[in-house]
């Protein structure tokens, strides 16, 4: 299950990255991220993280709107689209 409820089935793994970047508060962090791709099942329950919220964009909207370098790079990748 994942934070929004929803049953998800693991798929094939795609990379690991991962980048530097400056955090909201100003500090140095190192983002180390393992991505997989999954498929999004039927919703089985609320959402569990009050702050999380499934949200569906278009492809290239997702990649230049994600944080961290590394997950725009990796859903890119994923997709097969250069950035």
């Amino acid at each position: 299950m994942e934070e929004t409820g929803y049953d998800v089935e693991i798929g094939n793994f795609i990379e690991k990255f991962s980048s530097y970047c400056i955090s909201e508060t100003n500090e140095c962090r190192h983002g180390i991220g393992y991505f997989y791709s999954v498929s999004l099942n039927s919703k089985i329950c609320e959402k569990i993280e009050e702050d999380h919220e499934l949200l569906w964009l278009e492809s290239k909207d997702c990649i230049n709107n994600l944080f961290l370098e590394h997950q725009s790079w990796a859903v890119a990748k994923a997709l097969k689209i250069n950035i």
